[in-house]
């Protein structure tokens, strides 16, 4: 204990978490002295068991290897709570863990927890991809969640001077609440985390990014935080979180094929998942399990005769292709008539796409077989 200008300085250190009473009081005065019940904290966090489930919406994309922009993947991992001489502090639980914006039951305040970096009760979320290569050159694409723009810029190792993408509609790393809402459980001085995130899609197609790196930097509401950072997300030369892991994602889209045939008959049409590579978009040969159900795709009259027909789509792609179908026409239409195959976006909003179906012409192709007659 130390005194400075009539104040008492002093340390108490404890083995375990919890509650205890301190009281002082100066032997010439005894009954003059002071109680006060204070609260022993961890000394540091460490991280273990983490990992990355892509494709969490989908159930049928279970270990999927990688994922599309805009679309929420999961993370888990576990935090252990010790003291400053490396023992486990099995009390922190229940009342004790100082954890409680980054599981509310809020979007926003849950997102601000989960996102924000350096503030006491935060997880400090954050993603990098380094990696991208650009022509002969190879690139870091660091995310910013500064408004208006939130740019997304590139640091190459040869220089190369790549073009910043933004996204006018808000941050791309986010934090989600859907399939499920972020959880923590704590027993024994250990928590399990788990939490949807996804890296939205920007105002034009980048990537794609195949060694995405995704980081946390969890700080309690006491400042408890963890021990040992290996992740320079921001990229100013030192490490402020925790790899998670590493992951792909990719901008893709749904092409639709337009598609043609008799009015008499159902009118098959192709699908194709595609992603840019950073030139083009190509066939996403990876994709084995996107659903081709009715409800992921809605149908538009365009022009010409009132055409009554439904979606009928089934089964899911497979090495990025697949089919779906639009029924025979319930009446048989008089002329030609157009409708427009979209992907719902309140479904499938990362893989957007659209096609034309007309019913009542033929392709043309070869000619088989023809005569002529003179009179």
């Amino acid at each position: 204990m130390t005194f400075a200008n009539g104040v008492a300085k002093f340390c108490l250190m404890a083995p375990d978490v919890g509650n205890f009473s301190v009281s002082l009081s100066d032997e010439a005065s005894p009954a003059d002295g002071t109680s006060s019940t204070l609260r022993a904290r961890p000394h540091h966090f460490t991280l273990s068991d983490t990992s990355i489930t892509q494709r969490s919406d989908l159930p049928a994309c279970a270990g999927s290897t990688f994922g599309y922009m805009g679309e929420p993947f999961r993370i888990a991992f576990k935090l252990k709570a010790w003291n400053q001489d490396n023992v486990p502090t099995k009390n922190y639980a229940g009342s004790f863990v100082q954890f409680a914006k980054p599981i509310s039951g809020d979007a926003a305040v849950n997102t601000a927890a989960w996102i924000n970096s350096a503030d006491p009760d935060s997880m400090g979320l954050w993603m990098v991809a380094p990696g991208y290569v650009v022509g002969s050159d190879t690139c870091t694409a660091k995310f910013s969640g500064n408004a208006p723009s939130h740019e997304t810029t590139f640091v190459c190792d040869g220089g190369s001077n790549v073009a910043p993408v933004n996204r006018t509609a808000g941050p791309r790393v986010v934090v989600s609440m859907t399939p499920e809402v972020p959880s923590m459980v704590w027993s024994n001085g250990e928590g399990t985390f788990s939490a949807n995130v996804m890296l939205h899609r920007a105002d034009k197609a980048d990537g794609a990014y195949e060694t995405l790196e995704i980081g946390i930097a969890p700080r309690d509401a006491d400042g408890v935080a963890l021990d040992v950072l290996d992740m320079d997300a921001d990229k100013n030369g030192a490490n402020e979180r925790a790899r998670v892991g590493t992951t792909k994602l990719r901008y893709g889209r749904l092409k639709i094929a337009n598609a043609h045939g008799s009015e008499r008959l159902p009118l098959p049409i192709n699908v194709q998942a595609q992603y840019w590579n950073g030139k083009a978009y190509i066939t996403n040969v990876n994709d084995g399990c996107t659903p081709l159900v009715p409800g992921n795709f809605i149908k538009e009259d365009r022009t010409g005769e009132s055409i009554e027909t439904s979606i009928a789509a089934t089964g899911t792609l497979s090495a990025g292709t697949g089919r779906i179908a639009l029924s025979k026409p319930t009446q048989t239409p008089a002329g030609k008539g157009v409708v427009t195959i979209k992907v719902d976006d309140t479904k499938l909003p990362y893989l957007p796409g659209a096609g034309t179906a007309t019913f009542g012409i033929y392709k043309s192709g070869p000619v088989i077989y023809r005569r002529e007659l003179h009179y």
